[in-house]
């Protein structure tokens, strides 16, 4: 999997909002991800 982690936050009650007014133009990629139990949602930059 190509690109960078650009943002992890622990979702709270399933619900994660992200603020992307910041992020350049470009192609996103969500997936959610469990350790320990805990799920965090992350998001790729290509």
């Amino acid at each position: 999997m190509n690109g960078c982690v650009v943002c992890e936050i622990p979702a709270k009650n399933g619900m994660v909002e992200f603020d992307v007014s910041h992020w350049e133009k470009g192609v996103y990629l969500f997936y959610i991800e469990t350790a320990n139990n805990v799920v965090v949602r992350k998001a790729i930059i290509h």
